[in-house]
Order: C-alpha cells, then structure tokens, then sequence
C-alpha cells in the first residue's frame, strides 16, 4: 500500500501527523528517542491515521485537533506493536531489529507504556470526551484479543469463531474506532457514523487476514518478518484452522501442534499441509467477503475522491 498515493487527499495532514509523531517520542531521557526512533523510521502505512483524517476530511471543525487525534491514535497503535513484539519474542518488525531485541523485553515494555501515555497526553489535550472514550475501549480490546491468543497458543482444539473474535479485538476493532471517530468529528449523523464504523471493522477483518495470509506465503522482504512466525510460535490463524478441519493429514497438523516445538523440517511440513488443504483459497475468500462488506457500507454522503480512496484502499488489501 503506498501511503502518499493512495492517501493523496491528506497527505499535507499525514505529514504533520509523522512531524506530531516525532516530536512526542522525544524526552528529557534521549534513550526513550532512541528506542522508538527505529520504528518511526521504518515507516508503515499509517492506516489509522489516514483513515481518520479521511473520515474528517469533510469537517470544518479544528484542523489542528484532528491532526493530535490523528497522531495519539497511531501512537495507541505504535505503543501495542511494541508490547507485540514482546509478547511474540518477535526480533524483525518491517526489517528492522524491534526494540525488545534492541533494548531487552523490559525496556520495551516501559517504551510501551510510554507510548500510550504520549497518546492520552495528546487525547488530554485536544482530544474530545467521546475520543478518549472510544480509544480506551479499543486498548482494552487489544489486550483482550493479546490475551486470548496467547491462551490458545498450540492448542488445535480452538474454532473459527474463537479467531474472527480475536482479530476483531487485536485489529478490527481500533481500525473502526478511527472511523467512526472520523466520522464524528466531522459531524456526520448517527446513521453515517454507524456504517462508518462498519467500514472500518470490515477493513481491520480484512487486512488481519491478508496479514495472516501472507505469514504463510511472503517472503521475508516483503511480510518484513521470518515467514511461518505465527504458526512457529503457535498461534493459529485461519488457514491452520481450515487445514485441521478439512486436510487428509489433519491428524499429522494436530501433533505437529500438540508438540509445541515447530522448526525447520516440522515447520516446513506443517506449512506444506496448511497450503495443501486449501486453507490459503479459504482465508482468501474470507478477505474478499469483508472488503465487499467494507465497499457496500461507505455512506453516499462522503465526496466522491474520499469515496473513489475508501474503495482503492480496499483493492490494495485484496492485492497485498
């Protein structure tokens, strides 16, 4: 996805937005600078925050108040990536060491925290009621999502139903909270805000699911981390999940699971049956499904170059 393109309508705002970013990193401690400057630099599309400022795109209200909220809601973001890494012993996040590898798993935390904090500064600020509201919730979310999968690390018994939950919480859910925040900043009415949200949600479903999809199939260049590392440390996404339904060899997917100690040829051989099963045609459905979702729910009331991007941004998930 490439921000500057796609995002052209907002890119002046998405400038600030990265200059805002910067600028909140910095301490009177230079080492806090230094452990979250890595992840900055390292770009990312800057979803949320385009989103956001889309949705806002229509509003003559404070400009520069949408450019803080637009900021404290990549920061929320920014701030669970890092606890990710942790939680994932993760050491490559888009190519570059993360900095639970580069600081200790302690540090990264505490960088974390700090994180948010910076966001609910912001929030405090020039944020609304109703934003620190609805972004508190989706940090709760998170960690209910973070915390159910890793409760059900190597466990093959876990459903479908119990996974489209879990990236509803880790993903969908702060995705839909930028648009609807969106949306009600520009002051959208309650009927817009709503499809708004379900734009967002359907966007969020899909573009975890791509994620997923391409930990199977990606080169390390491109997924910006070792292929398989999910299905490495256990989680399970929806093509394993198809595979244990449907493979001839579900049983041999089962063990390899049940082990808890998946590399080199267990990896490999566990990989082959997921791509096998069909699994990958599946998730791949899936994803089509929630990007027509997304297209059917954005609302007639938004100018037709933000409606024109909503539906590029959905042809670039389904193409990634």
């Amino acid at each position: 996805m490439k921000e500057m393109s796609l995002f052209h309508l907002v890119e002046r705002e998405l400038h600030l937005v990265e200059r805002k970013l910067f600028e909140m990193i910095d301490s009177a401690m230079p080492v806090l600078g230094d452990m979250h400057r890595p992840l900055l630099l390292a770009g990312g599309k800057r979803l949320r925050p385009a989103l956001y400022l889309l949705c806002t795109y229509q509003g003559q209200q404070d400009k520069e108040r949408f450019i803080m909220t637009a900021a404290a809601i990549e920061l929320i973001h920014m701030a669970s990536l890092v606890h990710d890494d942790v939680i994932d012993a993760a050491d490559i996040r888009r190519n570059v060491a993360t900095t639970n590898a580069r600081w200790g798993n302690s540090a990264a935390v505490l960088g974390g925290d700090y994180l948010f904090s910076k966001a609910f500064s912001l929030l405090n600020s020039y944020g609304t009621t109703a934003a620190i509201q609805i972004l508190t919730h989706s940090i709760c979310y998170m960690s209910e999502g973070e915390i159910a999968q890793l409760i059900s690390r190597f466990n093959p018994g876990q459903t479908e139903a119990d996974y489209f939950i879990r990236i509803e919480k880790k993903t969908a859910g702060l995705i839909a909270a930028a648009t609807v925040l969106g949306a009600m900043d520009s002051g959208m009415d309650e009927t817009d805000v709503e499809s708004l949200r379900q734009y967002g949600y359907s966007i969020g479903m899909a573009f975890q699911l791509a994620d997923d999809l391409m930990d199977m199939t990606a080169s390390v260049q491109t997924a910006g981390k070792p292929v398989g590392s999910d299905f490495k440390q256990g989680i399970l996404t929806l093509p394993a999940m198809y595979a244990l339904q449907h493979s001839p060899q579900q049983e041999k997917l089962r063990k390899i699971i049940l082990s808890r100690h998946i590399s080199g040829n267990t990896l490999q051989t566990g990989m082959d049956i997921i791509v096998q099963s069909g699994g990958m045609q599946y998730t791949q459905q899936r994803i089509d499904f929630y990007l027509q979702q997304a297209c059917s729910n954005i609302p007639s009331c938004m100018a037709p170059e933000i409606r024109l991007i909503f539906i590029r941004i959905c042809d670039q998930i389904r193409k990634s």
